[in-house]
């Protein structure tokens, strides 16, 4: 990939025997900014015989609250000292108007995620894949996961809850600081810098890259050779499963396919 290409959020596939590919990195929030983006991918996905999610979003409606749930050694009352305790939910409470009781039976992951979403600004915008699945069931366009919620509550449920639990103590500690690196991942993300999110992306997951990153990404490359065999796809998978050596768009390439970037403020559709 030449350095103008790795910046394109959308990208074709062609590979002979297959179906057209068209792949979408997504980001896993929402805002104003973002929507702009899914905007332009959506004559794109019109396409598309089938919209196939990095998960199943179907099954995302009513997530299994098992595999959420953490038992009580795992829970921040008894994780965190009293004081740790009220001090994390009243900056918890005020920003998301919840308070800590009612999501301690959730594991630190679960926490997290939700403030992230709250933090970024979320609100009345669906995050981007949701935003695509809805657009397609709307335009009676099938869709489909590469991974059930099962798997992918699987992958999370492998890392340290220690690591989730610092990582939520850490933005709880300073959620100006958190914001305002929210706020620049979107800024990123609305002006397309997929090579610069995608480097962020890899530097977070530190020595997780190989669960969280690269083995779903061998997932991917299978199913997405399968699925087109027979169906024009729009792929959509969060982008940090685009880049690198071992990224969706190289295995494809290695699978023989012809991989090209594209401008959807140019490209016509």
């Amino acid at each position: 990939m030449s350095r103008s290409q790795q910046d394109y959020l959308l990208w074709s596939a062609d590979l002979p025997g297959h179906k057209p590919i068209l792949i979408f990195g997504s980001i896993h929030l929402g805002s104003e900014a973002i929507n702009q983006q899914v905007n332009k991918v959506k004559p794109w996905v019109l396409k598309a015989d089938l919209v196939l999610h990095e998960t199943d979003l179907s099954g995302m409606q009513n997530p299994p609250m098992d595999l959420m749930a953490t038992d009580s050694t795992g829970s921040l009352r008894n994780n965190l000292s009293s004081a740790q305790y009220k001090r994390f939910n009243k900056h918890f409470e005020k920003t998301t108007g919840i308070h800590l009781d009612q999501m301690n039976h959730l594991a630190p992951f679960f926490i997290h995620y939700f403030l992230l979403q709250q933090l970024s600004g979320l609100g009345n915008n669906p995050h981007v894949d949701q935003q695509i699945f809805d657009f397609a069931t709307s335009n009676n366009i099938a869709t489909a996961g590469i991974e059930a919620v099962t798997d992918h509550y699987a992958y999370i449920n492998q890392i340290d809850p220690k690591y989730h639990l610092k990582n939520l103590k850490n933005t709880l500690k300073n959620l100006s600081k958190a914001r305002k690196t929210l706020q620049h991942t979107i800024e990123l993300y609305a002006a397309g810098k997929q090579a610069q999110l995608y480097k962020k992306s890899i530097k977070s997951l530190g020595k997780y890259k190989q669960i969280l990153l690269y083995n779903r990404n061998a997932k991917m490359i299978q199913s997405v050779l399968e699925a087109s065999r027979n169906e024009a796809l729009f792929v959509v998978v969060g982008l940090a499963h685009l880049g690198g050596q071992k990224g969706l768009l190289n295995g494809l390439k290695q699978a023989g396919a012809s991989i090209n970037g594209l401008d959807t403020n140019t490209s016509s559709f």
